[in-house]
């Protein structure tokens, strides 16, 4: 997973999860970098980064600051918050030729990723949660943390005496998150427990598993894929393919071949299945891709090319 003296990032906010993370990290390797997001969002963010740059001096670890310029959105604030924190984050690994970022999300992190999915209907891949490994083309997200409660992460920080930061708006009912944490004593005397959440994934992994290997058997024996190109498989063989499969061939193909990672809702890739399977399916654009049937004498096949390069 690792190569030898790999050199990995680590994502610190300043919270008491991320501050935990990165004393982990600090006492089972020192060759880390600590890398702090500032959103600009809030007046204390800049002093928040500053502190933990102080302890990273104290420490002698080297950290960063990474700031989020331009103008900011009005509405669906912490989803573009998100979006740039790890187009820096990201930005920065590969400038940088890091190819590891280590990141603080927990059991309660994953508990409510699980539960906005079950409120979006997601498929099975959705409700498997939050994986300890994510693989981008020039990165490795790990999240070594996925097991623990933050209850544990914030005990952890009062016994070593490790200073960290609350964001507040974290809880605001303003947003999904902190309805879902305002919400939790009520969902939690229902069953819906951040435990249970977490089995529920886990099963929902094993599911998930299997849905991937039927997906990556068919791509080898009938799809050719060049990423950020053009893809093309073949149209039968897909048809007949059980829906969660063929769904999760949809989405895997759109995200190589756009480049883009962002999730495509499982309702539009199940409304791209039925009209590739009727029989007068017509050119449509999804997850930043154009989609296309092309014809021949012996079978059909489904192009897919980046939408930017219509023409």
């Amino acid at each position: 997973m690792f190569e030898k003296n790999a050199r990995i990032a680590v994502a610190v906010s300043g919270g008491p999860d991320s501050m935990a993370l990165l004393h982990l990290m600090y006492t089972a390797t020192k060759n880390i970098v600590a890398l702090t997001v500032d959103h600009g969002l809030r007046k204390e963010s800049m002093a928040e980064a500053k502190t933990i740059a102080a302890w990273c001096q104290k420490h002698k670890i080297t950290h960063h600051i990474l700031k989020w310029r331009g103008e900011k959105p009005k509405t669906a604030v912490h989803e573009a918050a998100r979006t740039a924190r790890y187009d820096l984050l990201q930005n920065w690994c590969r400038k940088n030729k890091i190819l590891h970022l280590a990141t603080a999300h927990h059991a309660d992190d994953n508990a409510e990723t699980i539960l906005q999915r079950i409120a979006k209907a997601s498929g099975t891949q959705g409700l498997a949660g939050m994986q300890e490994h994510t693989f981008l083309p020039h990165l490795h997200i790990w999240r070594p943390l996925l097991l623990n409660y933050k209850s544990e992460l914030v005990a952890y920080c009062a016994q070593y005496k490790i200073p960290f930061a609350q964001d507040a708006s974290n809880d605001n009912p303003k947003f999904a998150r902190g309805r879902l944490r305002g919400a939790a004593d009520v969902l939690s005397a229902e069953g819906l427990t951040t435990k249970n959440l977490n089995l529920l994934a886990q099963k929902q992994f094993l599911a998930a598993q299997a849905i991937e290997n039927q997906a990556a058997e068919f791509l080898a024996n009938y799809a050719r894929l060049v990423p950020k190109t053009e893809s093309v498989f073949t149209l039968k063989p897909w048809q007949s393919l059980p829906d969660a499969t063929a769904q999760h061939v949809l989405d895997y193909v759109l995200k190589l071949t756009s480049g883009a990672y962002a999730p495509i809702r499982s309702e539009s890739l199940g409304n791209l299945r039925a009209m590739l399977a009727g029989n007068d399916f017509r050119a449509k654009t999804l997850g930043h891709c154009r989609i296309h049937i092309k014809k021949t004498k012996s079978d059909a096949r489904v192009i897919i090319t980046p939408e930017a390069a219509r023409g």
